[in-house]
């Protein structure tokens, strides 16, 4: 199972989670996460959401980028100028890109704080025990 977290930057606040299974693909969760909040003004993740309709999507909603590429990625806009600009923006100036992008350690410690405080490990073996116990889990922090 996978977990994927929308959080508020200055308070450390979930947003928006979902739960799927492990061989789900990521960049589709990151427009569920994204779609209730109106205005967005900043997103940092990792390689896995680093699609060009996901910059596209936080560019729409007046946010900045930070959705790291993954190795293979090319410059090319390919009908996505939000994706070229980050991409250029990476490579004119890694230092300053990767402390946008450093945003998503506050994501890594929500995550941190949950397994700490209710345990790395779910109990259950049926797959929608395991989804209601996660996301009560992620309810209870919020």
């Amino acid at each position: 199972m996978k977990v994927h977290l929308s959080i508020e930057l200055d308070q450390g606040l979930i947003l928006e989670f979902s739960v799927t299974g492990r061989n789900r693909h990521d960049s589709k969760e990151f427009e569920k996460l994204s779609s209730p909040i109106e205005e967005i003004e900043l997103a940092a993740g990792v390689k896995a959401y680093g699609s060009r309709k996901n910059f596209e999507l936080v560019v729409s909603k007046h946010g900045k980028p930070y959705l790291y590429f993954k190795p293979n990625a090319k410059g090319l806009a390919k009908g996505s100028p939000a994706w070229k600009q980050a991409y250029q923006e990476l490579k004119a100036n890694p230092e300053e890109w990767l402390e946008g992008f450093h945003v998503r350690s506050l994501i890594e410690a929500v995550n941190s704080f949950i397994k700490r405080r209710f345990g790395s490990f779910l109990l259950s073996r049926h797959l929608g025990c395991r989804l209601r116990s996660s996301s009560s889990r992620f309810l209870l922090s919020s």
